[in-house]
């Protein structure tokens, strides 16, 4: 299929256009928007990982996919301090989800946890297909999230992708923004609408 409609991106990505491609990515095209900028996120970091224009070293991947396990992690766990220090600075920390609204600074993040807090206690966050690239001090990061219950059952709540952008503070990475989409099945699950409108209700996303 060859549909082709105008977006404004701002911030880290600039794809300012979508094209709909032969990945299936839904008919309305506020569902295909977010999928389509999913889709072009990956290709533009598998484009630079072909090019093996990345410079990092093994360590330098191992350590950024340890952040995004902490991330997640500390979701799980309820653990705030792990949570919050993942960020790169006070000025570099920004969280941008379709799912979730977007949170820049610090405080912010911290409104933003306790409300998940309230929210979404007794799940089970697991990443994988990390493709990770970057020079110097700087990377980038595409990977998968998916989220299940734990506590009342093991059902499959949802699943989205993340494009992270990192820098090393003082020889550690940490994420300067993390932007998510999450897909639009996870609307269609009873269990994830009940918890999305408990979000809602609480932070007005």
């Amino acid at each position: 299929m060859s549909e082709t409609m105008s977006e404004t991106k701002s911030d880290a990505t600039t794809f300012t256009r979508f094209t709909r491609n032969e990945n299936y990515q839904g008919d309305d095209p506020a569902i295909a928007r977010p999928q389509a900028q999913a889709d072009a996120w990956f290709a533009d970091i598998a484009r630079e990982w072909r090019g093996g224009g990345s410079t990092l070293t093994a360590d330098d991947r191992l350590e950024i996919i340890a952040l995004g396990n902490l991330w997640d992690g500390a979701y799980d766990a309820l653990d705030f301090e792990s949570w919050m220090s993942v960020w790169a600075s006070e000025t570099e920390c920004t969280f941008a989800s379709n799912a979730f609204g977007e949170r820049r600074g610090l405080d912010d993040m911290r409104d933003y946890y306790m409300n998940y807090k309230k929210t979404f206690s007794g799940l089970r966050h697991v990443l994988s297909n990390h493709l990770i690239v970057g020079h110097g001090d700087t990377a980038r990061q595409y990977c998968y999230l998916c989220v299940f219950e734990r506590i009342t059952g093991t059902s499959m709540l949802g699943s989205a992708v993340f494009f992270d952008a990192l820098r090393k503070v003082d020889g550690r990475w940490k994420f300067v923004r993390r932007d998510q989409v999450a897909d639009p099945g996870m609307t269609l699950n009873p269990a994830a609408q009940a918890l999305l409108a408990k979000f809602t209700q609480g932070f007005g996303v």
